[in-house]
């Protein structure tokens, strides 16, 4: 399973675990490190301190594979190119060909543009969420 952890700051990262038990064990280690003040980077590595986690979402899949065929229907892509024609439309109805271009090409992007500080930053949706109040409690898991 994957699991996009949501940090406090908004930053993100994907990991892999083989069950719910090897990912809540992770994150709490995480997560304590964070508390303390303590590296979230390898060992040896520069000192980069760990992030405080807001969220995890599980998927079934790697969420940048959403996609994969760079496919839509022509309906989902008319009504994507109508909107992106009035985003990137001038007051006098004139559109920069070469950005609408580059903004149909991230239609089918796997990543979101803008998501919210705690929301995911992938298009692809999640099979569920992870309970993390266990977190905060400092139950060991």
């Amino acid at each position: 399973m994957y699991v996009e952890v949501i940090y406090e700051t908004g930053r993100s990262s994907v990991a892999n675990y083989d069950s719910d038990e090897e990912a809540m064990s992770a994150l709490a280690a995480h997560h304590k490190r964070a508390k303390s003040g303590q590296s979230g980077g390898p060992v040896g590595a520069p000192h980069i301190p760990a992030e405080r986690i807001a969220k995890a979402l599980v998927y079934s899949k790697h969420p940048n594979e959403y996609n994969p065929d760079q496919t839509m229907s022509a309906e989902l892509v008319g009504a994507e190119l109508s909107e992106l024609v009035t985003k990137y439309s001038d007051d006098n109805g004139v559109v920069n060909v070469s950005r609408l271009a580059q903004a149909v090409q991230a239609i089918s992007h796997p990543m979101v543009d803008n998501s919210g500080p705690h929301d995911s930053n992938f298009k692809m949706q999640e099979a569920r969420e992870l309970d993390l109040a266990y977190l905060e409690g400092g139950a060991d898991v």
